[in-house]
């Protein structure tokens, strides 16, 4: 088979089939779904994770007054070993937060029809555009 000639088979497979506003929506919906499912699990965690960090401030507050009221000898141990540990639990929660922040944010964009029909005019004109040898196919001139 000539190459133009295959050519012209692919790409209009790809245009007709593929690159249609409604199949590209059938082809998204499912992962539109799981981003969904996604974003609500993140949601979750990021409640907890802020729930984590305040018990983690919170434990730390209160183990500086226990030094402040002398119950607790700053130098003991006990008092290093549990600030260390509350530090330690601060500085993971703090990160998940702020991780969770940048992930929620970055899946604030949504993929609308709109989105999804400008997508497959977008890479309809790419594979037809000037600059392209597939322009010449008689996918592209019609």
């Amino acid at each position: 088979m000539r190459k133009d000639k295959l050519d012209d088979i692919v790409l209009d497979v790809l245009m007709r089939q593929l690159l249609v506003a409604e199949r590209l929506e059938q082809l998204l919906a499912g992962l539109l779904e799981n981003s969904d499912v996604a974003n609500e699990r993140r949601r979750r965690e990021l409640s907890e994770a802020q729930k984590q960090e305040t018990v983690a401030r919170t434990a730390i507050g209160r183990l500086l007054e226990l030094i402040e009221t002398g119950a607790m000898s700053a130098p003991s141990h006990a008092f290093a070993d549990r600030l260390a540990l509350q530090k330690a639990s601060l500085a993971r929660s703090t990160s998940r937060t702020a991780s969770l922040d940048r992930q929620l944010a970055t899946g604030k964009r949504q993929i609308t029809s709109v989105a999804v029909a400008r997508f497959g005019e977008f890479m309809r004109d790419q594979l037809c555009g000037p600059d392209k040898a597939l322009m010449y196919s008689s996918t592209c001139r019609r």
